[in-house]
């Protein structure tokens, strides 16, 4: 049976109707992904100002333990929510006169995790750190030369990597922050580092 013309165009309407919703359908799921992510890399810069700004203020008031970022982070995880933050942060406290410095390395990543730390021209070469989760660990280095800090830790498959230098003839602090931010159906990571030279 032979469709009429009014047939076929009912039919062609149709079709370009089922197309125009499918396209509009796929712009709006587009566009709320992307002013999602917008909004979580948004977030993640502001964090990211805030950890350098606190090193800075650590640095200033000579704090050198890690509990200001600590306590930073675990500000995030209360007033951020339902944001998840985790955080690994690295900081070095170095001491020029004394060619001394303090390394600092607090895990906030929701559980345990071991962290390897291979350093270059320290008294300290290789060490392992088991951090429970909202905790932070230092250790004391003499060192030699100019120090480079790697260090690495797994979260299931996900191996991770990072790593921080500081001079040997100039005091400073120095911060390398982790950090992960998801709203539980997007994850994104933005590792940060900042350093701040002391006056004598």
């Amino acid at each position: 049976m032979k469709m009429s013309n009014k047939g076929q165009i009912f039919v062609a309407a149709a079709v370009i109707a089922v197309i125009a919703v499918a396209s509009f359908s796929m712009i709006f799921v587009t566009t709320a992904v992307r002013e999602q992510d917008e909004t979580l890399r948004y977030k993640i810069r502001n964090i990211a100002r805030e950890y350098e700004s606190t090193t800075s203020i650590a640095s200033a008031v000579n704090s050198t333990d890690g509990s200001l970022l600590d306590n930073l982070t675990l500000y995030f995880r209360k007033e951020m929510y339902p944001i998840d933050v985790r955080t690994i942060y690295l900081l070095t406290y170095s001491n020029a006169g004394s060619n001394t410095a303090r390394v600092v390395v607090g895990n906030f990543m929701k559980e345990n995790l071991n962290i390897s730390l291979s350093l270059k021209n320290s008294s300290v070469s290789d060490k392992v750190l088991a951090l429970l989760d909202k905790s932070s660990q230092y250790f004391d280095i003499t060192f030699t030369g100019d120090v480079r800090i790697d260090f690495n830790y797994t979260i299931g498959k996900n191996r991770f990597e990072s790593g921080t230098e500081f001079w040997s003839s100039k005091s400073s602090v120095t911060g390398v922050y982790d950090i992960f931010v998801s709203d539980g159906s997007s994850m994104i990571r933005k590792l940060d580092t900042y350093s701040v030279i002391k006056n004598e």
